[in-house]
């Protein structure tokens, strides 16, 4: 069953997205735009709130204008294509009130399985995400157009899936991302890209190129994954803990698989008479 947070739930989640002013130490061009505002519209829409959470700040004072995340579903989308692991497209609602973030949304997977959030990012899919910046005129207007055409195409994202699961890497394909996915996020330690392709389920075994993504997105978020340090000594990788650092990856791994993707897929040659 599908459980729309409450106000109550989401303030003690990410108190920032009931900031009632802009951060101070913003300029006299920054438009405040309430994300309060923002998500009982989309409640209006149909998408309830099923998590939510905010960037760590330093400052105490500074957490009440924090950059912070809510994810939303669609009764009506929730858990399908149970071949690929109980999947939900969810709509990504991400905003500051301290110029740390644009008010943005993006298109995104909810793995039951696992579960796991992922980001649809690509350049090349415009209607998949938008950004609305706090300065200039026709804020509004311009996050209900964007809004309008992605909740139109969220149902896109299990199209992608599920052609990602007919793609099928070559081990050699399969080391390359997860050499470049470990390159996106950063460590010291020296890890194989073969530990980062272990499968922590049955079901993800395998060399197609859905399978291989959430592998390596999953060890990598969720860290635990064995490597050395410069002087040799075991360590593990850190899981990540951020939101701007998680924001960060999952964007980037997407924009990866998608550049794989269109590497790997098959070319139909036309039959000749």
């Amino acid at each position: 069953m599908l459980h729309s947070m409450t106000d109550d739930e989401l303030r003690n989640a990410a108190p920032s997205i009931f900031a009632t002013v802009a951060a101070p130490s913003v300029s006299e061009r920054y438009a405040y735009l309430p994300s309060y505002q923002v998500i009982r519209e989309l409640r209006t829409l149909g998408f309830a709130p099923v998590s939510a959470r905010e960037g760590k700040k330093k400052q105490p004072d500074g957490r009440q204008f924090a950059m912070h995340e809510v994810r939303f579903r669609r009764l009506e989308d929730y858990a399908q294509a149970p071949e690929l692991g109980q999947l939900s497209p969810e709509l990504l609602f991400l905003n500051s009130h301290d110029r740390t973030s644009p008010l943005s949304f993006d298109s995104g997977l909810h793995r039951a399985v696992c579960t796991n959030g992922m980001r649809v990012f690509d350049s090349q899919l415009t209607d998949m995400s938008f950004k609305v910046r706090h300065t200039g005129k026709g804020r509004i207007d311009e996050m209900h157009a964007g809004m309008a055409v992605l909740t139109k195409n969220l149902n896109r994202t299990l199209e992608i899936a599920q052609e990602w699961s007919k793609i099928k890497l070559t081990p050699l394909q399969a080391d390359r991302f997860a050499a470049h996915a470990l390159d996106i996020k950063g460590t010291a330690l020296s890890i194989e890209p073969q530990h980062l392709l272990t499968a922590r389920r049955y079901g993800d075994h395998g060399l197609q190129l859905w399978n291989v993504f959430n592998r390596v997105q999953e060890n990598i978020t969720k860290g635990g994954v064995s490597g050395r340090t410069a002087s040799g000594r075991r360590s593990s990788l850190k899981r990540i803990s951020t939101l701007a650092a998680d924001v960060d990856f999952n964007r980037k791994l997407w924009k990866a698989a998608s550049e794989l993707a269109a590497e790997a897929r098959p070319v139909s040659v036309p039959v000749l008479a």
